[in-house]
């Protein structure tokens, strides 16, 4: 008996464990796109995907909030994707730098337009700072 519930907890937790070694199709979709921009190594790829993992575990984490609390939900997601980005920093090395840097600068400039474009139509600071959160 004893060692039948020792075999049965062994293949439960192996079952558990072949579960989480698979990754999604949207984190691996993730890390073909930064492999493809960055032209990332094997290891790099391998922290992507744990990266990727991660974005998309807590999106998933906060997606009760879109209905209840929008604002609480683009401030949350906001925040991933600041730490997304903070990660994917830390692992590019310094010939796939300027490539992010790029795209920081892409993306202030997406912010500007948005801000400037509101601002001209009289919006509050609020409904500014709510579209900036939309921003993907």
């Amino acid at each position: 008996m004893r060692y039948s519930f020792i075999i049965l907890l062994s293949l439960l937790f192996s079952v558990t464990l072949s579960a989480q070694d698979s990754p999604g199709p949207e984190a691996v979709r993730a890390v073909e796109e930064m492999d493809a921009r960055y032209q990332l190594s094997e290891e790099q790829e391998a922290e992507a995907l744990v990266i990727q993992e991660r974005r998309l575990r807590n999106l998933a984490e906060i997606e009760y909030l879109k209905e209840q609390d929008r604002k609480l939900y683009l401030r949350k997601k906001d925040a991933i994707r600041q730490g997304t980005e903070a990660s994917v920093q830390r692992m590019l090395n310094k010939e796939q730098l300027p490539i992010l840097k790029q795209a920081f600068a892409e993306r202030r400039m997406r912010v500007a337009e948005l801000v400037q474009k509101m601002k001209e139509e009289g919006a509050s600071q609020e409904e500014i700072q709510m579209a900036v959160w939309e921003l993907e």
